[in-house]
């Protein structure tokens, strides 16, 4: 089911989950696996626009992502496990 959000953006995320669950009607394992880097330079010369950026997606987004899993996950009720995992991957590369 393929689809695209801002991890960054809150309304994006609960949207995001939203649709996962409309999707696949339940949710067992989430995986946040977004990532963005300033590039391979010294601090000092990366703009802090890029900085925000990293901040905003790799951070933000990680713990958006699994607070929506989470939100989700706690409220579900599956006859096929009671154990939901979260996964993080970091493809800031």
């Amino acid at each position: 089911f393929p689809t695209k959000c801002d991890v960054s953006d809150q309304k994006q995320m609960e949207k995001l989950g939203k649709f996962a669950v409309d999707k696949m009607g339940t949710i067992e394992h989430w995986i946040n696996n977004a990532g963005v880097n300033g590039g391979r330079r010294a601090l000092m010369d990366v703009p802090m626009s890029q900085v925000e950026l990293v901040v905003k997606v790799n951070l933000l987004g990680v713990l958006l992502g699994t607070k929506v899993a989470m939100d989700i996950m706690k409220d579900q009720v599956s006859s096929f496990s009671r154990h939901w995992e979260v996964l993080i991957f970091d493809s800031g590369r």
